[in-house]
């Protein structure tokens, strides 16, 4: 397999077929430097030089420095050569102190405008409300204040609820008769809706239901209001009336504050489109182009949304640019639509949804495949993930490509065969690791049973066979705490407390190593991004205590000082 600390214009493979089926891809990569030019005299010095008593690299060549020099946004030195030969005269000294300076985290996979969006609504999340009443309370009291005509809640999550029931049509007239009232599950993969917003949008008992989605009915045929699948909401979504410009501009900054708080300096919007359809890219564009704004980007646009060629991968700059294609190929696991094998352990005659037609799909991947992109594929369940790695596998015997880094999103539920076959074609496990925490109880009694979600996000598994991955928030689905997603993959608590797989847990300096220098690789950005060397962006996260020596229960509690963005300090955590 690849190995992130190989610049992406070496080979990895080293052999002249480029067939990546008949490579050894277990051997044992070397890191490779570009040594960078230096004088012994810098007449002009550092913008900046960072200190710390510990600064931890994520490079195994140099592990921890003690100071980084700064100069038009990249590191130019490091140590003792950082301060004996780049103080200059207008230099400034910032000194962390016993702080500790790791590189700035990577969020992998999230929608930040639509999470943006999100925290403008409702919220009807478990930390907000416990019961069904309260939910309802909440919403009820929400559509009284506003003078909207339409209304939107998010974050509701019915598997953590005593009855685990979906909210009804009737339900939600009832509080809320006279405006469009839309409720979006945690899991982004289902809504649901008053009689009005049916109406409103023209759905009725007679509509079909659409390609990859479904508008679920009652044993009477009538619709209670629930909408699974992407393609269901979507028949309500292209009819939502747009915020006004500024509105949006401002939730783009809400989204942005609240990775920053938590040390994250590059976000990778995993479904351009999602938020506001093709003005996405207006959006980030203006959002971006603000030197204060405190983040980087990279854009996954939906392949549905904008076809094939809309833009080449890694078309763009540091601050922001398009990364991979995005494919739905399922749904969500705690919300019963993920695809699998078998069915749900609470419902043994369900597998899920697949939300793409196979045939198609398989073609759409060769032609992107063919025309050098890089794609990326939200597949949650074993038969999605198969399905997956079928599509690249094809494209693959195909048209050869050493280096394609095809990923596969949320891969909550591989099998060990499974993840044995990517580390063969060189596909890339983005995991889900915070279902471990936030539903490992729920998985665990309800939809996959205690012998399948002790599997969940298998990464010891992918450490076996040599495969590269990462994690990701998946934010607005649960929160950019890249600390708690540190915390769970090395601990592997539920919510509850209990242990859920602990064969598959880590080593802290693997987890970080999977938030910062692999979360680069997977975008094509190790050469800039991931570790502190010479050459690479001054992107930087400042904590108050080292992840890879407090007490590994301890990890989530460690709080973010702030981040530095292109060498500027742009505050940060609470």
């Amino acid at each position: 397999m690849n190995d992130p600390n190989v610049p992406s214009s070496v080979s990895c493979c080293e052999c002249t077929s480029g067939n990546i089926l008949e490579q050894d891809l277990s051997a044992p990569r070397h890191h490779i430097s570009q040594p960078i030019p230096r004088t012994t005299f810098h007449p002009f010095g550092a913008d900046r030089i960072f200190k710390a008593k510990t600064i931890l690299t994520m490079n195994e060549q140099m592990p921890e420095t003690t100071a980084i020099a700064v100069r038009d946004g990249k590191i130019v030195a490091l140590g003792q050569e950082a301060l004996e030969k780049w103080q200059g005269p207008q230099t400034e000294m910032v000194d962390y102190g016993d702080q500790v300076i790791i590189p700035g985290f990577i969020e992998t996979h999230s929608h930040p405008l639509f999470y943006g969006l999100c925290l403008r609504m409702v919220n009807v999340g478990y930390t907000e409300a416990k019961t069904r009443a309260e939910i309802l309370t909440l919403i009820a009291a929400a559509a009284k204040k506003s003078d909207r005509p339409w209304l939107f809640a998010w974050n509701f999550d019915p598997s953590l609820l005593d009855d685990g029931t979906p909210l009804s049509r009737q339900e939600l007239d009832a509080i809320c008769p006279d405006k469009n009232l839309a409720v979006i599950h945690n899991s982004l993969h289902l809504g649901y809706v008053n009689s009005k917003t049916l109406a409103t949008v023209g759905i009725s008992r007679d509509t079909p239901d659409p390609i990859g989605g479904k508008l679920v009915r009652d044993a009477a045929g009538e619709l209670t209001g629930e909408l699974r699948e992407l393609a269901a909401i979507h028949l309500v979504q292209s009819k939502v009336p747009k915020l006004k410009y500024e509105e949006t501009l401002e939730s783009g900054w809400l989204a942005a504050r609240a990775y920053q708080k938590q040390g994250i300096t590059s976000i990778t919007d995993a479904g351009l489109g999602l938020a506001t359809g093709v003005d996405d890219f207006h959006f980030y564009g203006t959002l971006l182009n603000d030197p204060k704004f405190p983040v980087r980007l990279v854009g996954f646009p939906v392949h549905t949304m904008f076809g094939k060629w809309c833009l080449p991968s890694n078309f763009g700059d540091e601050r922001f640019k398009v990364g991979a294609t995005k494919f739905i190929v399922d749904g969500s696991v705690h919300g019963h639509t993920a695809l699998f094998s078998v069915g749900y352990y609470d419902r043994p005659k369900s597998k899920g949804i697949c939300t793409v037609e196979p045939e198609k799909f398989k073609k759409d991947i060769l032609d992107l495949h063919h025309a050098g992109q890089q794609v990326a594929i939200h597949a949650n369940g074993d038969a999605a993930i198969q399905l997956a790695i079928d599509a690249i596998e094809e494209a693959l015997i195909a048209y050869p490509r050493p280096d394609h880094r095809h990923r596969i999103e949320h891969c909550q539920a591989p099998t060990e065969a499974q993840i044995e076959r990517m580390a063969q074609l060189g596909i890339l496990p983005n995991f889900f690791v915070n279902h471990v925490y936030y539903w490992g109880e729920v998985h665990r009694k309800h939809s996959l049973g205690p012998e399948r979600a002790a599997k969940i996000s298998p990464t010891q598994w992918a450490k076996k066979y040599n495969l590269p991955f990462t994690f990701h928030s998946d934010a607005p689905v649960t929160m950019p705490t890249p600390l708690l997603t540190l915390w769970t993959a090395v601990n592997r608590l539920t919510s509850e407390g209990n242990v859920l797989g602990p064969e598959q847990r880590i080593s802290a300096y693997d987890a970080l190593r999977a938030l910062t220098l692999h979360a680069a690789y997977f975008n094509f950005e190790e050469n800039i991004k991931g570790s502190i060397e010479v050459g690479k962006l001054a992107d930087l996260a400042v904590l108050s205590d080292n992840p890879l020596t407090v007490d590994v229960m301890k990890i989530k509690d460690i709080l973010v000082h702030c981040t530095v963005l292109n060498g500027v300090p742009m505050g940060g955590g609470e």
